[in-house]
C-alpha cells in the first residue's frame, strides 16, 4: 500500500473477540461500519488484555467490554485520556467513555412480561455480584413484577470474585436457593450462559424443566439456547446494531466530538419463543399478490422481523414446512 495512502488508516482497538454470542455480534456490527468507513485498521485483543500492549503503538480509539473495576482506569494510564474510548456496557463505565449498549431495562422488562404470559405466580432472578448490567436487568425485572403485585426473589452470591462463579461441580448455595423457591416459578437470568448453568443445576437436582421451574436468558445465544433441554427461551439482543451504533459512535469522537452525556441504549428485538410451539411447526405467509400484506417487500420484511433467528429455523419457517404441507419439490 502507498505510504500516502497509510496516513489516513486509523487504528482501532477492540477486546470483544471473546466466546459469548453478544461480544461476536457486537464486533460484526464494527466490521460492518468499518466496511463502509474503508478508513479502519481493527486490532483484536483478548477481553481481559493488558494495558501495557498499547504502549507499541498507541491506537486511534478503542470499543471496549470493560473485564474488571480498573480496567479502564489503567487503559487511561497508560496511553492517556486524550484516546477516546467507547464501551458497549454500563459496567465499570467511568467520565469521559463514550457508552452505547443494549437497553438492560427493556431487557428486564420484557423478561418479566414473557414469563407473567404463562401464568406464573412465583418469580426469582439471577445475575453477577456487579454493578452495571446485570443489576439494571434485574432491578427492571423485579420492580415491573411488584407493579402487577408479584413479588421477585434475587440470589445474593456467597461467592467472592465474579471470575470465581462459573463452576465445574454444582453450586449447593445456588441449589438449595432454587430448591427453596415456591413452584411452579418462573427464573430470569441476566444472560444466557448463566441460564444454561442454571438448566444444568435443575437437571441434576431434579426440578423439572418448565414444570417445575421456568427458564428464561438474555442474549439468544443459538449454541447455548440448542444445547439446553428443553431449548431456552431467551431475550433477543441486537448486538450487531450495538456494534455498527458503537463503532458511528468512536468515529464521531474521533474527529472531535464529545462523549453523549447519556448512554445509548439499543432496544432488545423480543423474546425468542418459538421452542415452545417448535419451528417445525410455524409457517410464515406474505398475503401474496395483496399489497395490504407484505407483498411486494416480503423479503424486507422476513429480514427484519427474522433478525437474530438461525439460517436454518428461518428457512424452516418461511419455505420448508410449506413446501412439505403442500408436498412440493425442495429441488
Amino acid at each position: 500500500m502507498p505510504r500516502q495512502a497509510q496516513k489516513h488508516l486509523l487504528t482501532v482497538v477492540t477486546n470483544l473477540l471473546g466466546a459469548g454470542s453478544f461480544m461476536r455480534s457486537a464486533l460484526r456490527g464494527i466490521h460492518a461500519y468499518t466496511q463502509e468507513s474503508g478508513r479502519w485498521i481493527l486490532r483484536l485483543l483478548p477481553w481481559d488484555f493488558r494495558p501495557g500492549r498499547l504502549t507499541a503503538w498507541v491506537p486511534h480509539g478503542l470499543i471496549l467490554l470493560p473485564h474488571d473495576a480498573q480496567h479502564l482506569r489503567r487503559i487511561r494510564k497508560t496511553i492517556g485520556r486524550r484516546v477516546p474510548i467507547v464501551s458497549v456496557s454500563t459496567n465499570w463505565i467511568r467520565r469521559g467513555v463514550g457508552v452505547v449498549c443494549p437497553d438492560d431495562q427493556a431487557i428486564g422488562r420484557l423478561a418479566a412480561e414473557h414469563l407473567l404470559s404463562l401464568g406464573l405466580r412465583h418469580f426469582a432472578c439471577l445475575g453477577y455480584p456487579i454493578p452495571g448490567y446485570s443489576t439494571s436487568r434485574q432491578l427492571a425485572f423485579c420492580r415491573l413484577l411488584a407493579a402487577r403485585g408479584f413479588r421477585c426473589a434475587r440470589y445474593r452470591w456467597q461467592l467472592g470474585p465474579p471470575e470465581l462463579i462459573h463452576e465445574t461441580s454444582m453450586n449447593p448455595d445456588l441449589r438449595s436457593w432454587v430448591a427453596s423457591l415456591p413452584k411452579p416459578v418462573g427464573i430470569f437470568a441476566v444472560n444466557d450462559h448463566l441460564a444454561w448453568e442454571l438448566s444444568e443445576l435443575c437437571h441434576m437436582a431434579g426440578f423439572a424443566i418448565p414444570d417445575q421451574v421456568a427458564l428464561i436468558g438474555v442474549d439468544n445465544d443459538e449454541i447455548l439456547c440448542e444445547i439446553s433441554w428443553p431449548p431456552l427461551s431467551s431475550v433477543n439482543v441486537p448486538g450487531m446494531r450495538v456494534g455498527y451504533a458503537a463503532a458511528a459512535l468512536l468515529g464521531r469522537m474521533m474527529n472531535g466530538a464529545p462523549p453523549p452525556s447519556k448512554p445509548i441504549r439499543i432496544p432488545p428485538l423480543g423474546v425468542a419463543t418459538r421452542h415452545f410451539i417448535g419451528a417445525d411447526n410455524i409457517m410464515w405467509s406474505s398475503g401474496y399478490p395483496h399489497t395490504v400484506s407484505t407483498w411486494p417487500h416480503s423479503q424486507e420484511v422476513v429480514a427484519r422481523d427474522f433478525q437474530g433467528v438461525p439460517e436454518k429455523e428461518k428457512w424452516q419457517m418461511v419455505r420448508n414446512n410449506a413446501m412439505a404441507l403442500y408436498s412440493l419439490d425442495l429441488n
